[in-house]
């Protein structure tokens, strides 16, 4: 409060003009021509200042190799687990050839299989996060933090949705793949001796 300052005792000329409203930087921007000295900072430029600032920016880097570190080791466990569950799962669909599954019919029940715990995964971890970005909008709250006079709308950034659509993708090639395996394994011996491969 500037006259609370001034009752310290303290000296603070005025430097500064915030000015808000349509046409403001066009009537600054022209105030300004008369003496050099003035500068004219909309808050479009000062907030791209603070965004290119390097502690942000590496923030920002930052999280967006750990989102990307995240969806890797995520694929890494869908096609391990994928892996794990092979050979009893050629084996119970060698029975179900044998019974007259078709090919379409097989890649249906693999994708059924693989992709189906996938698209719950996903889904359960993106419902606790959104309740929890939710949960945190209070103390925690981007309106706190910035002297904000409302609450910022929540946002899920873009690569959140990327990742939520390449995990399933990746289940999706992988009951592709598997099916293809099996059409060409030899019936016979996976009924006897399951999945060798």
């Amino acid at each position: 409060d500037a006259a609370a300052f001034a009752a310290a005792g303290a000296v603070a000329d005025p430097d500064t003009i915030w000015a808000l409203g349509p046409g403001a930087p066009e009537a600054l921007r022209a105030a300004a021509e008369d003496d050099p000295a003035d500068t004219v900072l909309t808050s479009v430029e000062a907030l791209a200042s603070l965004r290119e600032a390097p502690l942000p920016a590496a923030l920002v880097h930052l999280a967006v190799a750990a989102s990307l570190l995240l969806v890797l080791l995520a694929g890494l466990g869908v096609v391990l687990g994928a892996a794990l569950d092979t050979p009893a799962r050629a084996t119970a669909l060698g029975r179900l050839r044998s019974l007259g599954l078709a090919g379409r019919e097989l890649r249906r029940v693999l994708a059924g299989e693989l992709v189906a715990p996938v698209l719950a995964s996903v889904l359960t971890g993106l419902v606790v996060g959104l309740v929890t970005a939710w949960a945190t909008f209070g103390s925690l709250g981007l309106d706190e933090v910035t002297g904000q006079s409302e609450t910022p709308q929540l946002v899920v950034p873009l690569r959140t949705w990327l990742a939520v659509g390449a995990l399933p993708v990746v289940a999706l090639l992988l009951a592709v793949r598997q099916s293809r395996r099996l059409q060409r394994a030899n019936l016979a011996q996976l009924l006897r001796t399951g999945d060798s491969r």
